[in-house]
């Protein structure tokens, strides 16, 4: 489920297959974007759809280690997607994904305004905001090591609104109210944006998404060690959609970390 890399015999150099021509060409964009927005990796060579990146030293992020400095580089990064990459063509269709899933999961119909999920803008989202994703480089900077493909490819969710990215990093990062509302509140004081009231509908859909994908994932591979961290992370997703299904007005609900 991932694209093709190669590290160079020094250890210095990622070489990443990030597609041929023009598509290419966009995700090559979309890193020198972000990496002069200082959130990541310079990327150097394009070549016969390979692009190449400095190998960061560092540690990844991890959900039990969330300080105050990581709350505000992840609304900063989300604040920075949200004006850079905004007003794309095309859009993702949540609403159908999320009935389709939670009817799958639970065998309840379920009732999603689309409204609810219309974009505010359409934005590339990143898409992948799990702690993973991220490292703490020596130096202590958190950067994004993998931000420029995802968001506009063969998976979900497409070009959408950017409270996408806001309910992955509260999702995948375990943010408690008062770390979410922290969060949040730094990315409304960067764009001006308040996504309080489209937030609570990208959460269900997030966590329908994802626990429909590692799911599936998890019934289709034979290593043991793989197949137990996606069941893990599915039904961790799984908890989280069955939490906010009652929630039919999609309020805001508690978010605790379902284990």
């Amino acid at each position: 489920m991932e694209r093709v890399k190669f590290l160079s015999g020094d250890r210095k150099r990622l070489f990443k297959f990030e597609g041929y021509g023009k598509f290419g060409r966009a995700v090559w964009e979309r890193n020198r974007a972000i990496a002069r927005a200082g959130f990541g990796p310079e990327p150097t060579t394009f070549s016969n759809g390979f692009i190449s990146y400095p190998w960061i030293e560092g540690r990844p992020g991890l959900a039990n280690r969330v300080s105050e400095s990581l709350l505000v580089r992840l609304a900063d990064y989300c604040a920075f997607r949200a004006e850079e990459f905004r007003g794309c063509a095309g859009q993702a269709r949540p609403p159908e994904m999320v009935r389709c899933n939670l009817e799958e999961e639970f065998g309840v119909d379920a009732e999603v305004e689309e409204s609810r999920l219309d974009p505010r803008v359409a934005t590339i989202v990143d898409g992948h905001m799990q702690p993973h994703e991220w490292v703490q480089s020596e130096d202590g900077l958190w950067l994004k090591v993998d931000g420029g493909s995802h968001g506009d490819d063969h998976f979900y969710p497409g070009p959408t609104d950017i409270a996408w990215d806001l309910a992955g990093a509260i999702i995948e990062w375990e943010l408690d109210p008062q770390a979410t509302e922290h969060f949040l509140g730094r990315y409304r004081a960067r764009t001006g944006d308040s996504p309080t009231s489209r937030l609570p509908a990208y959460l269900l859909a997030y966590a329908a998404f994802r626990l429909g994908y590692c799911k599936m994932a998890a019934e289709s591979v034979s290593d043991a060690s793989e197949k137990e961290r996606l069941t893990h992370d599915y039904k961790r997703y799984r908890s989280y959609a069955e939490a906010m299904l009652p929630e039919s007005s999609f309020k805001l609900p508690v978010l605790t970390s379902p284990r």
